[in-house]
């Protein structure tokens, strides 16, 4: 089917979920062969691959509300943008002939200029991104290679240490458990002062660089949750 596709469009990348499919020798094989880019979105985080998220919501959505599925994907592609051009106007560089009545004229290839096209989608990119930042909040600080952190993994925060940054935007390479590598988010990244002592299963094994052992038989260990609270005689910290 992909092959079916490439030769009918050039395509330059690909951006997809973690799926099987995917990640196979043979869709790697596929990427070299005929040159294009494969990204993937982070593991267990479906937000960064919203577009496709989307897309796929709408054709759902089309799907179950016609009677004809063809006719309303075809009526969708002809559809005009918010840029005032339609999917298959951007695509084939004309409208697509319709049940509705259309002139003539109307249906000619369209002389576009590329340029002024691109800057009309980066404008509403920008757009779209002033407005999602004025409620998203303040971005998460970015990380570095060696910094300890607690992972979200397998239901449950773990300690972890971050290796190096991917090449997505926001995705990180942390060391797990038996000489594994995970990728994970940011938002599945706390970062934390803190460092396991060991890597095994066992995550409760923490050091804690303020401890001593003039104070370790003082020392009261409180589970609240998915935190450890140590209480010292005159101190508190938590993690």
């Amino acid at each position: 089917m992909l092959e079916r596709t490439y030769f009918k469009i050039w395509i330059d990348e690909i951006i997809s979920d973690n799926g099987p499919q995917f990640l196979s020798l043979e869709f790697k094989t596929l990427s070299t062969e005929f040159g294009f880019k494969h990204v993937t979105s982070s593991p267990h985080f479906a937000q960064s691959n919203g577009q496709a998220e989307r897309m796929v919501q709408t054709v759902k959505r089309l799907i179950m509300k016609s009677t004809d599925p063809f006719k309303a994907l075809l009526d969708y592609r002809n559809t005009p943008l918010d840029i005032g051009l339609s999917p298959a106007q951007l695509f084939l560089n004309r409208r697509l002939k319709t049940s509705l009545p259309t002139s003539a004229p109307l249906l000619k290839p369209l002389g576009m200029d590329t340029k002024e096209i691109k800057a009309m989608l980066k404008s509403r990119q920008l757009k779209n991104k002033t407005h999602n930042d004025k409620h998203a909040g303040r971005g998460l600080e970015p990380l570095k290679a060696g910094d300890p952190v607690f992972v979200y993994t397998e239901r449950s925060w773990k300690p972890r240490q971050v290796l190096e940054h991917h090449s997505s935007p926001r995705s990180y390479v942390v060391q797990a458990s038996g000489g594994r590598k995970l990728r994970r988010n940011r938002r599945h990244l706390r970062r934390t002062r803190y460092r396991a002592a060991h890597d095994d299963r066992n995550d409760e094994h923490i050091e804690y660089p303020f401890l001593n052992t003039e104070n370790v038989r003082h020392m009261i260990v409180v589970k609240i949750n998915m935190w450890t609270v140590v209480r010292l005689p005159n101190r508190t910290t938590s993690r």
